[in-house]
């Protein structure tokens, strides 16, 4: 998984650009830097859902190798109770 804001590093990238004092590039650059976080956060999640994907994967195969076990019959519990 992608660790951290992304926007940390990138503004040690952008303090230089930023005190440039163009506005409009300031702001541009802000919104990129939110679409970059926003994409990372998507897949962090992604990745999360995948892997716990996979665990209930393996849980599922888990619990599906048991076999079921019939209620004991009348029958059965004369016999053990005798």
């Amino acid at each position: 998984m992608l660790r951290g804001n992304c926007s940390r590093g990138i503004s040690a990238f952008t303090s230089g650009v930023v005190q440039c004092g163009e506005e409009v590039g300031r702001v541009g650059l802000r919104v990129q830097i939110e679409h970059v976080d926003e994409f990372i956060q998507q897949v962090n999640v992604t990745m999360r859902q995948r892997h716990e994907y996979k665990q209930l994967s393996i849980i599922i195969d888990r619990i599906e190798s048991y076999d079921a076990v019939d209620l004991p019959t009348d029958e059965c519990l004369k016999v053990v109770t005798i």
